[in-house]
């Protein structure tokens, strides 16, 4: 008992110190640089993200732990709990730590380290499908906000975002511009995408987190423009929902403009936080390489990010590659365990036993 105690009692000050690192950054990250996209990207897929994770590495002992069920029951109730109560940077560490409790508690159901890597390379088509074709592609353009509840969020240092909504004035113009002061014309094309709800919106990212701003909806038509009162986008209303609504006295002016501000940040879903949790436990269960595998998982999911946003493409799924960094990483160990498997079951068959009796 004295032994297990002073080989955990460093893992615990090692995770206690890290803990305490994130939760200041997370409390105060609005304070930081507005750093360019290019460095916020960097940051948080090669710094942030292996930063986060290093605390499930930390808790790696645990995963033999009896209660695991229980706690991560208790951590899920948490996070519910304190995002009701706004209290999201302590929600967010409750989601991780729920997830990977039950990951490792899941794990025991696993009987050899073939199982998970059968689960591993069927997740890059079930995942693939989901984000592009399936239920989470649904979430993320139907139900964003329970995306945002079903996710870990990596905040930008000194950044958010506004959207502005609004819908065409009684009129009928077709085209927009969007003004902020300061800044002036903030798009290059006029705008008219239509979203589900009948409205026409304009996102718009890299604000200063602490700055406040104020914009207005121009109506264009070929004779004049009909320009909006101004709507703010203050600093303190930040994550809340959209208050003010204001609506162009002029017929041809766009209606019912309101706007929302939130941090900028980069989401990984519960179940990219589960499987990396599940990934690590079979590594450290069954004797695979677990440094290794960590690191490898650590970097897919900045790999991930980063190509998400260097590639321009409308989100790619965190799974697969998460699923590829375990298998590579314990490729010649899994394909090991493999053939000794097949020999078992070739000395276990039925033929090989009765020519061994004869």
């Amino acid at each position: 008992m004295g032994r297990a105690a002073a080989v955990l009692t460093p893992r615990v000050g090692a995770g206690a110190a890290l803990l305490a690192v994130l939760l200041a950054y997370y409390a105060l990250f609005r304070r930081g640089p507005n750093l360019p996209t290019d460095a916020d990207v960097l940051f948080v897929a090669f710094l942030l993200i292996p930063l986060v994770f290093a605390l499930v590495w930390i808790a790696l002992p645990l995963a033999h732990w009896r209660g695991l069920l229980g706690a991560g029951i208790s951590l899920a109730v948490l996070a519910v709990v304190a995002s009701a109560a706004d209290l999201e940077v302590v929600a967010n560490f409750a989601k991780l730590g729920a997830a990977t409790a039950v990951a490792f508690w899941f794990l025991g159901f696993f009987e050899t380290a073939l199982w998970v890597a059968l689960v591993a390379l069927l997740i890059p088509v079930v995942d693939s499908y989901s984000v592009w074709r399936g239920p989470t592609r649904h979430i993320l353009t139907e139900r964003p906000e329970v995306f945002s509840a079903l996710s870990f969020s990596f905040p930008l240092s000194g950044e958010r975002q506004a959207f502005v909504v609004w819908r065409e004035p009684l009129a009928g113009a077709t085209t927009y511009d969007v003004i902020r002061e300061p800044g002036g014309t903030r798009n290059d094309e006029p705008l008219s995408d239509e979203n589900a709800n009948g409205t026409i919106g304009f996102l718009e990212a890299e604000l200063d987190a602490e700055r406040d701003y104020r914009y207005r909806v121009v109506a264009l038509y070929e004779e004049t423009n009909v320009t909006s009162p101004p709507i703010p986008a203050r600093a303190e209303d930040t994550n809340e929902d959209a208050g003010l609504v204001i609506t162009t006295g002029d017929r041809r002016g766009a209606r019912d403009i309101s706007v929302e501000s939130v941090d900028s940040s980069a989401k990984l879903g519960l179940p990219d936080l589960l499987f990396f949790a599940l990934f690590l436990g079979a590594a450290d269960r069954f004797g695979l390489r677990r440094r290794a595998t960590w690191l490898a998982m650590a970097l897919s999911f900045g790999i991930t990010l980063a190509g998400t946003y260097f590639l321009d493409v409308d989100g790619l799924p965190a799974l697969p590659l998460l699923a590829l960094a375990f298998l590579l990483a314990n490729a010649d160990l899994l394909g090991r365990a493999f053939r000794e498997r097949r020999v078992r079951a070739d000395d276990e068959s039925p033929a090989r036993r009765e020519s061994a009796r004869d």
